[in-house]
């Protein structure tokens, strides 16, 4: 709220309760759901290997050979979102 008098003139008051209510619903939406997903995600991929390893061995070796691959590219579109989602807050400021 230490805001210049010309960020007044621009922006409407009223209209910062609004901003400050999409800030947080971001980060809830951002935080939120994500944790459960990763959880769920990470269990289901565990389970999954040792179902694969146990009832077909040779082929679950092979689709693990390419699991780095598969997490650099996952990496790299987490943070692709994280920068979306941070260039979202910069412009709602």
């Amino acid at each position: 709220m230490h805001q210049e008098i010309g960020y007044f003139e621009i922006n409407k008051v009223e209209q910062i309760p609004a901003q400050i209510s999409e800030i947080f619903d971001t980060i809830k939406s951002s935080i939120g759901e994500k944790i459960s997903n990763l959880i769920f995600a990470c269990s289901t991929c565990c389970f999954g290997m040792i179902y694969a390893l146990s009832y077909g061995p040779i082929y679950a070796l092979c689709c693990i050979a390419y699991l780095p691959f598969l997490i650099t590219i996952l990496a790299v579109f987490g943070k692709m979102v994280q920068k979306s989602t941070l260039n979202k807050l910069n412009v709602v400021k």
